[in-house]
């Protein structure tokens, strides 16, 4: 709260003593007009991607995308809860698929559930750390949000940056699962 302000501060006064004050007001103008720009471009990303996942869900496919997901879920979690171990895999099937808003009341529906099987202490299990560790490391078949900027700003090689978010966003949630595996072992 402290810096920023003093941030802006010196930088008008240094716009002021190098007589740059026009330079300041269009770069102003311009990065805010940019950033709703962006912000217009990947929220209706969103918002399409968002529509149909309500309608796969409506349809019932959704249990057709989970359906390869649940045999994983059920090894990586202890859990025997039919219900929450559907909102697990619900959650890792939106995320793979770049819909991280819509897969947030899949996460949030199985951490209640989770913390009922708990007897609602209010304390993290090793099934809830296991859910915040995938959803934090965002394994992606379909980066949208990275894909709507690079195409906002004219990028012409999204396909090997596809290449790349796939593979490192597998190999680090792997890896953070194998590190709270063993973190659980020692602790």
């Amino acid at each position: 709260n402290q810096i920023w302000p003093i941030l802006i501060i010196i930088s008008i006064v240094f716009a002021i003593s190098t007589n740059r004050i026009e330079s300041i007001n269009n770069t102003i103008l311009k990065s805010s007009y940019e950033a709703l720009q962006t912000y217009a471009f990947i929220g209706s990303n969103i918002i399409l991607f968002s529509g149909i996942l309500e309608v796969c869900i409506d349809s019932g496919s959704m249990k057709y995308m989970t359906f390869f997901i649940k045999p994983i879920v059920k090894k990586l979690f202890q859990t025997k809860n039919e219900e929450t171990l559907d909102c697990i895999s619900a959650n890792i099937a939106c995320n793979i698929f770049s819909l991280g808003s819509a897969s947030t009341p899949f996460a949030i529906k199985a951490l209640e559930n989770l913390n009922i099987e708990n007897g609602s202490k209010n304390v993290e299990t090793s099934d809830m750390i296991t859910l915040l560790t995938i959803n934090c490391c965002g394994f992606t078949l379909m980066p949208l949000s990275l894909m709507s900027l690079r195409s906002n700003y004219d990028s012409k090689v999204n396909h090997i940056v596809l290449f790349y978010v796939i593979i490192f966003s597998f190999l680090t949630t792997v890896i953070m699962l194998i590190i709270k595996k063993v973190f659980n072992r020692w602790l």
